[in-house]
């Protein structure tokens, strides 16, 4: 079961993001910040795609998943994760899941659901930022967003469906919440 759902996750994820890893243009990123997994400085920062503050009208990732159509404008909070590794490598995209879900980004996957490959399913999402020729930022997420697995986030963006109903949520802005 725990194979099933990382495929099905790795699948999603790589068909929702796309293929390209050249940056574009708005991608040499100067601004440097403290790493969120090394502490090194990370001369890849943007601190133009973080917001300090919190988006209004948020949905939750279920429900974003259930009722946003195409191209439209959504705001949805939720937490990274979703996989043992909930980032795309070399792109500045991840995985969120609903808040309602129990915390399983270890990969340790219980009786509770978490993991469960409807459940899962229908109540995760694929962020990803776009370069100004609208293809995937090559730069990892952790290192322009300053963001970890299991951070809550909101994110500020637009809808994408492909024919699966899979959602991918083009983003504009993050908000990341203060860790208790």
């Amino acid at each position: 079961m725990k194979i099933l759902c990382l495929t099905v996750l790795a699948a999603v994820s790589l068909l929702s993001v796309g293929c390209s890893t050249e940056p574009g243009p708005s991608d040499s990123l100067a601004t440097p910040k403290t790493s969120a997994t090394s502490g090194a400085p990370s001369p890849r920062f943007d601190s133009k795609r973080i917001t300090h503050d919190e988006p209004a009208d948020l949905i939750s990732v279920g429900e974003a998943r259930e009722r946003a159509e195409d191209k439209q404008e959504i705001h949805l909070v939720g937490r990274i994760g979703g996989a043992a590794d909930p980032f795309v490598e070399g792109m500045a995209a991840f995985t969120v899941i609903d808040l309602k879900l129990p915390d399983c980004a270890g990969g340790e996957c219980s009786d509770d659901g978490c993991c469960s490959t409807d459940e899962l399913k229908r109540n995760i999402a694929t962020v990803k930022f776009v370069g100004d020729d609208g293809k995937p930022v090559a730069v990892d997420a952790r290192e322009l967003l300053n963001v970890a697995s299991k951070a809550k986030v909101a994110v500020e963006g637009t809808a994408q469906r492909d024919k699966a109903g899979n959602l991918v949520v083009v983003a504009n802005r993050l908000y990341v919440y203060p860790q208790n």
